[in-house]
Protein backbone atom coordinates (compact mmCIF):
# COMPACT_ATOMS: atom_id res chain seq x y z
CA UNK A 1 0.00 0.00 0.00
CA UNK A 2 2.86 2.07 0.07
CA UNK A 3 3.43 1.46 -2.83
CA UNK A 4 -0.05 2.78 -4.35
CA UNK A 5 0.15 5.79 -1.25
CA UNK A 6 3.39 6.74 -3.19
CA UNK A 7 2.36 5.76 -6.40
CA UNK A 8 -0.57 7.98 -5.59
CA UNK A 9 1.21 10.57 -3.34
CA UNK A 10 3.29 11.11 -7.12
CA UNK A 11 0.73 10.82 -9.36
CA UNK A 12 -0.79 13.70 -7.22
CA UNK A 13 2.62 15.27 -6.54
CA UNK A 14 2.77 15.03 -10.79
CA UNK A 15 -0.98 16.55 -11.38
CA UNK A 16 -0.35 19.38 -8.84
CA UNK A 17 2.99 20.17 -10.73
CA UNK A 18 1.03 20.07 -14.23
CA UNK A 19 -1.53 22.00 -13.00
CA UNK A 20 0.71 24.51 -11.95
CA UNK A 21 2.36 24.24 -15.02
CA UNK A 22 -0.46 24.71 -16.57
CA UNK A 23 -1.59 27.92 -14.36
CA UNK A 24 2.21 29.13 -15.31
CA UNK A 25 1.82 28.32 -18.98
CA UNK A 26 -2.10 29.90 -18.56
CA UNK A 27 -0.64 32.99 -16.72
CA UNK A 28 2.02 33.49 -19.27
CA UNK A 29 -0.47 32.79 -22.27
CA UNK A 30 -3.10 35.00 -20.95
CA UNK A 31 -0.63 37.89 -19.97
CA UNK A 32 0.98 37.63 -23.13
CA UNK A 33 -2.57 38.05 -24.91
CA UNK A 34 -3.90 40.80 -22.43
CA UNK A 35 -0.44 42.40 -23.38
CA UNK A 36 -1.29 42.42 -26.83
CA UNK A 37 -4.90 43.19 -26.62
CA UNK A 38 -3.55 46.21 -24.19
CA UNK A 39 -1.09 47.19 -26.74
CA UNK A 40 -4.09 46.79 -29.57
CA UNK A 41 -6.35 49.02 -27.75
CA UNK A 42 -3.62 51.37 -27.11
CA UNK A 43 -2.49 51.56 -30.50
CA UNK A 44 -6.66 51.86 -31.50
CA UNK A 45 -7.02 54.50 -28.84
CA UNK A 46 -4.30 56.78 -30.41
CA UNK A 47 -5.93 56.27 -33.93
CA UNK A 48 -8.89 57.18 -32.69
CA UNK A 49 -7.32 60.37 -30.81
CA UNK A 50 -5.34 60.79 -34.19
CA UNK A 51 -8.84 60.33 -36.23
CA UNK A 52 -10.49 62.92 -33.64
CA UNK A 53 -8.16 65.18 -34.37
CA UNK A 54 -8.04 65.15 -38.53
CA UNK A 55 -12.21 65.20 -37.92
CA UNK A 56 -11.97 68.16 -36.12
CA UNK A 57 -9.45 69.35 -38.52
CA UNK A 58 -12.19 68.93 -41.30
CA UNK A 59 -14.73 70.19 -39.33
CA UNK A 60 -12.96 73.52 -38.87
CA UNK A 61 -12.01 73.23 -42.65
CA UNK A 62 -16.05 72.79 -43.14
CA UNK A 63 -16.83 75.72 -41.00
CA UNK A 64 -14.74 77.84 -42.68
CA UNK A 65 -16.05 77.17 -46.06
CA UNK A 66 -19.07 77.66 -44.64
CA UNK A 67 -18.18 80.88 -43.16
CA UNK A 68 -17.08 81.90 -46.74
CA UNK A 69 -19.60 80.23 -48.36
CA UNK A 70 -21.91 83.12 -46.39
CA UNK A 71 -20.14 85.80 -46.85
CA UNK A 72 -19.93 85.12 -50.19
CA UNK A 73 -23.30 84.89 -50.32
CA UNK A 74 -23.52 88.02 -48.89
CA UNK A 75 -21.38 89.62 -51.33
CA UNK A 76 -23.32 87.81 -54.50
CA UNK A 77 -26.69 89.26 -52.82
CA UNK A 78 -25.22 92.62 -52.36
CA UNK A 79 -23.41 92.88 -55.48
CA UNK A 80 -27.24 91.82 -56.98
CA UNK A 81 -28.66 94.61 -55.66
CA UNK A 82 -25.68 96.94 -56.48
CA UNK A 83 -26.39 95.46 -60.17
CA UNK A 84 -29.91 96.26 -59.98
CA UNK A 85 -29.45 99.78 -58.74
CA UNK A 86 -26.81 100.56 -61.45
CA UNK A 87 -29.18 98.98 -63.82
CA UNK A 88 -32.20 101.14 -62.69
CA UNK A 89 -29.99 103.93 -62.41
CA UNK A 90 -28.67 103.22 -66.53
CA UNK A 91 -31.73 103.08 -67.45
CA UNK A 92 -32.95 106.32 -66.25
CA UNK A 93 -29.96 107.70 -67.47
CA UNK A 94 -30.70 106.51 -70.87
CA UNK A 95 -33.90 107.87 -71.20
CA UNK A 96 -33.16 111.10 -69.85
CA UNK A 97 -30.24 111.32 -72.48
CA UNK A 98 -32.88 110.25 -75.31
CA UNK A 99 -34.97 112.97 -73.84
CA UNK A 100 -31.82 115.44 -73.84
CA UNK A 101 -31.24 114.47 -77.80
CA UNK A 102 -34.59 115.03 -78.92
CA UNK A 103 -34.23 118.58 -77.33
CA UNK A 104 -31.26 119.00 -78.76
CA UNK A 105 -32.53 117.94 -82.05
CA UNK A 106 -35.67 120.41 -81.64
CA UNK A 107 -33.49 123.53 -80.74
CA UNK A 108 -31.61 122.38 -83.66
CA UNK A 109 -34.66 122.27 -85.92
CA UNK A 110 -35.73 125.38 -84.35
CA UNK A 111 -32.07 127.23 -84.53
CA UNK A 112 -32.16 126.13 -88.48
CA UNK A 113 -36.05 127.75 -88.87
CA UNK A 114 -34.42 130.60 -87.52
CA UNK A 115 -31.48 131.05 -89.16
CA UNK A 116 -33.71 130.51 -92.28
CA UNK A 117 -36.31 133.12 -90.98
CA UNK A 118 -33.35 135.86 -89.71
CA UNK A 119 -31.57 135.45 -93.43
CA UNK A 120 -34.90 135.58 -95.21
CA UNK A 121 -35.52 138.96 -93.10
CA UNK A 122 -31.61 140.04 -93.85
CA UNK A 123 -32.92 139.46 -97.23
CA UNK A 124 -35.91 141.50 -97.17
CA UNK A 125 -34.47 144.18 -95.09
CA UNK A 126 -31.49 144.69 -97.56
CA UNK A 127 -34.35 144.48 -100.46
CA UNK A 128 -36.13 147.20 -98.40
CA UNK A 129 -33.35 149.48 -97.98
CA UNK A 130 -32.58 149.51 -101.49
CA UNK A 131 -35.87 150.35 -102.34
CA UNK A 132 -35.90 153.22 -99.45
CA UNK A 133 -32.76 154.29 -100.95
CA UNK A 134 -34.81 154.41 -104.94
CA UNK A 135 -37.87 155.93 -102.78
CA UNK A 136 -35.43 158.32 -101.05
CA UNK A 137 -33.83 159.40 -104.67
CA UNK A 138 -37.37 159.65 -105.99
CA UNK A 139 -38.22 161.88 -103.09
CA UNK A 140 -35.49 164.07 -103.78
CA UNK A 141 -36.17 164.66 -107.58
CA UNK A 142 -39.94 165.23 -106.72
CA UNK A 143 -38.47 167.73 -104.09
CA UNK A 144 -36.53 169.13 -107.10
CA UNK A 145 -39.76 168.91 -109.33
CA UNK A 146 -41.91 170.69 -106.73
CA UNK A 147 -39.69 173.74 -105.56
CA UNK A 148 -38.68 173.98 -110.05
CA UNK A 149 -42.51 174.07 -109.80
CA UNK A 150 -43.14 176.06 -106.43
CA UNK A 151 -40.57 178.76 -108.43
CA UNK A 152 -42.20 178.81 -111.94
CA UNK A 153 -45.37 179.22 -109.85
CA UNK A 154 -43.38 181.98 -107.62
CA UNK A 155 -42.48 183.68 -111.27
CA UNK A 156 -45.71 183.68 -113.01
CA UNK A 157 -47.40 185.45 -109.80
CA UNK A 158 -44.40 187.91 -109.93
CA UNK A 159 -44.77 188.97 -113.47
CA UNK A 160 -48.41 190.94 -114.44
Amino acid sequence: MTYIKQNVNFILTFVALALALLVAGSTVFFNTNLQKTASDLSQTEKEIDNLKGNLNLEIAKITDVEEDLSLQEKRETDLSEQYREVKQSKDQLETEKNRLQKQITDAENNLEKMQRDTQTCVEDKKEIWEESKSVKAEIDRLRGVINNLEEQIDACEDTP
